[in-house]
């Protein structure tokens, strides 16, 4: 019966994704919104690029009462009132701005006309690698167990209205940067734990180390099949220099097809964008039009780089990774430029590549330093760092991308795009606040290889193993290590891949926001800590956009997320594989999708503390998928205000998968495989005595579905507790031990539906 529902959902998708069908005609505002209480209406939280809104004049802020006399007081009176008009109606609109009432007439415009950054060069196919992942992803046993259960509660015609409507909302924005790991489970909602079970696989998240990785993040990223390149001699300063040459010659590769405007526009406007994005994950919002039409136009250019080369110079850095060669730098002897009194072995200037000036080839200088064993402070830049020992700080580029700033803003890379830092042991303290630093790529690719010591690195934005249009790598092989930054850090990409990967000891990861496995667009972003009692702290910066007090936004600790209306997602990835571990974030973190992203959140062994807010463990909203599995442990998951534990709203599919031990959960609304506006939310417990808290619409319960009428489906949650009858249950009797139970709502049939068992 799985296989001919499987050939059922491969005929489905053949029909429903055709690529040049006809876009639908549904009006559209262009506003994103959230219900306001007192006075009742619609508050505006979003105004889209171009749209009647923006044309209008409608501002963030403003509360909606009144269309053409009919109130408006939530999602559901607007979609309501929309659906009985057309593009190009007249609507006269009566807001509230300041406490004072304004009257302002908007005329509809047509929802596809706003996708266009979206769709500009996008894809024209269903993804290469789904036909074969379509015919196999239920016959995994976690999937099987989904649909089986779904089948037993007699839910699969459900099911099958609501992945349809997955593939009508996939079909409504696929564009130019959407990758197959996100499409497939949008384009089948149960698929998700396949999907995202893959994406572990091809890079080796379980077991692999940083080469193994990198090996697989051209697959991840529906790149060409890239040849390995060649093996770096790590043991010697020649070797190191010739890494980093023929790494700087794959950047100016993957450069090669954009005009200088391009470039500019890229290396020039990326650190305002990041400036917004620190504020608000709508990059369309900033107050200066000028800017926000920069940041567009970084998007386009950026669908230029060749990413294929990018990703082959992060495979050549990764090739250092050998201990034993590196280990043999340490009879490096005292060469040219040498400072007794500054410990410096060496510094000089060596050749890694060459660049036109009019009608002859000029050579690409960078500078070499290699300092020796003393403890020392160092401020000195360089694009390529030997450090033979001792507890160093270091002020410098720190293993990321060198550049210069002029004129105020402008950025130029003389000396190359690629940073280098190898440090043989020490306590050390790595330092620096401009992007890209700290085995972090800007435009460029950085690394940076720690061999031993309790170490700290500390940087503001896109620092800490990131990456921003290129490569970042931080790997730190022992030493019970503190990483501090900002926004945009700890194993964080956008437009390429950042990897940091923390081998041995007890650590600490913390900052604000988009840290810790992040990636957004054409970006893969992830942090991998082999072994240690850590603790991961990602928050306490910026209060949450929904009102409450004492809580905070985090976008942090795997999360795959895109630019909302300006380009798809990422994938974000956090892995611990062993120890006895705390996590704390705010708002969408843990294992959480945001509009065609991919979050995962992986552990592997351990006693371990999840605690999240709103849109945590598992979670997602707004087209978006998410996987969090911990393997093994009595582990504690709480959840503080919202959608936790497999928790989904808009177009949204998520898996929560625990797969042993004594668990703890507590969770608010929409938890534990609850969801609304046709979202998909899986929860499951494989074995052990549980015991369960939760809120509204949770533990296996589908909430409203306003937003998308005209997709005739419902939300869809599933909950299933396996292993033994000794669970804890805080709702009296409809969910207990040994027992499957069908959730309904008969005071609103519109609800979504859901199932609950305990076996």
């Amino acid at each position: 019966m799985l296989k001919q529902y499987v050939i059922l959902a491969i005929n489905l998708i053949v029909v429903a994704v055709p690529m040049n069908a006809a876009e639908p005609e549904r009006p559209f505002i262009g506003i994103g919104h959230r219900v306001n209480e007192k006075p009742p209406g619609l508050k505006i939280t979003q105004v889209v690029r171009h749209s009647p809104a923006q044309i209008t004049g409608l501002e963030v802020g403003d509360i909606i009462t009144e269309i053409d006399g009919v109130e408006i007081i939530n999602a559901e009176s607007l979609t309501d009132f929309l659906d009985k008009k057309n593009p190009g109606d007249l609507l006269k609109v009566k807001i509230l701005r300041c406490e004072k009432e304004r009257t302002v007439y908007l005329v509809l415009g047509k929802r596809a006309d706003y996708q266009g950054s979206m769709k500009e060069g996008g894809r024209e196919n269903f993804p290469d690698s789904a036909e074969s992942i379509m015919a196999d992803w239920s016959e995994d046993s976690v999937s099987s167990l989904v649909m089986e259960t779904i089948a037993k509660a007699e839910l699969t015609e459900q099911y099958e209205k609501l992945a349809n409507a997955f593939r009508e909302e996939f079909n409504e924005y696929l564009g130019h940067y959407t990758l197959d790991a996100v499409a497939l489970p949008l384009l089948e909602p149960a698929a998700t734990f396949a999907s995202g079970e893959l994406v572990k696989d091809q890079l080796g998240i379980g077991r692999g180390d940083p080469v193994n990785i990198w090996a697989g993040i051209p697959e991840v990223l529906d790149l060409p099949d890239i040849e390995t390149p060649f093996k770096p001699d790590a043991s010697s300063v020649e070797g190191i220099i010739e890494a980093v040459r023929v790494a700087n010659a794959y950047i100016d590769s993957a450069f090669a097809g954009l005009s200088e405007d391009e470039l500019f526009v890229i290396a020039d406007i990326a650190p305002f964008m990041l400036n917004t994005f620190a504020r608000t994950i709508y990059i369309g919002e900033d107050p200066d039009e000028e800017l926000v039409e920069s940041y567009y136009e970084l998007v386009a250019a950026t669908k230029k780089l060749d990413y294929s080369y990018l990703i082959k110079a992060g495979q050549v850095l990764s090739g250092l990774y050998e201990r034993s060669e590196l280990e043999q730098l340490a009879n490096i002897e005292p060469g040219k430029g040498a400072d007794e009194k500054r410990d410096i072995l060496i510094d000089k200037m060596v050749e890694i590549g060459v660049k036109s000036d009019g009608n002859k080839e000029v050579p690409v200088m960078a500078r070499l330093i290699v300092t020796g064993k003393e403890s020392m402070t160092y401020s000195e830049q360089a694009g390529i760092w030997i450090d033979l020992g001792g507890d160093d700080t270091y002020f410098g580029f720190c293993g990321g991308t060198p550049y210069t700033v002029f004129d105020n803003y402008r950025h130029r890379f003389a000396t190359g795009r690629v940073g280098l830092h190898i440090d043989i042991g020490g306590d050390d303290t790595y330092t620096r606040n401009t992007p890209g630093a700290i085995g972090s790529g800007f435009c460029g690719a950085g690394c940076l290889i720690d061999l031993g010591g309790d170490d700290r690195y500390s940087g503001d934005k896109l620092c800490i193993a990131s990456a921003f249009c290129g490569t970042g790598l931080l790997i730190d092989y022992s030493g019970s290590d503190s990483y501090t930054s900002q926004e945009c850090g700890q194993g964080f990409a956008v437009f390429g891949a950042g990897l940091l990967y923390d081998t041995f000891g007890d650590d600490f990861y913390c900052g604000a926001r988009y840290i810790q496995g992040v990636g957004i667009t054409k970006g893969l972003g992830i942090l991998i800590d082999n072994d240690g009692n850590d603790r991961y702290m990602a928050s306490f910066k910026v209060p949450n956009n929904y009102g409450n007090e004492d809580t905070w936004d985090g976008w942090s600790q795997g999360v795959g997320m895109g630019f909302r209306m300006v380009s798809a997602g990422g994938i974000g990835i956090l892995c611990d594989r062993n120890g006895n571990d705390r996590y704390e974030a705010g708002n969408f973190s843990q294992g959480c999708g945001y509009f065609f992203g991919f979050g995962i959140f992986e552990e592997r062994a351990g006693n371990d503390i999840v605690i999240g807010n709103r849109y945590t463990q598992g979670s997602g909203a707004h087209q978006a998928a998410a996987l969090f599995r911990d393997r093994a442990g009595n582990d504690v998951y709480i959840g503080n205000e919202a959608t936790n534990q497999a928790g989904t709203w808009d177009i949204t599919t998520a898996y929560f998968i625990d797969d042993n031990g004594d668990d703890s959960y507590t969770g608010a609304s929409l938890s534990q495989g609850g969801c609304a506006q046709n979202g998909f939310a899986v929860f499951i417990d494989m074995d052990g005595e549980d015991k369960y808290v939760s809120g509204g619409t949770s533990n296996g319960s589908g909430g409203g579905n306003d937003y998308h009428p005209d997709y005739d489906a419902k939300s869809l949650g599933v909950f299933i507790d396996l292993g033994n009858d000794k669970d804890e249950y805080d709702t009296a009797g409809k969910r207990r031990n040994n027992r499957l139970y069908i959730t309904d709502d008969d005071k609103n049939k519109e609800t979504g539906d859901g199932v609950f068992m305990d076996k």
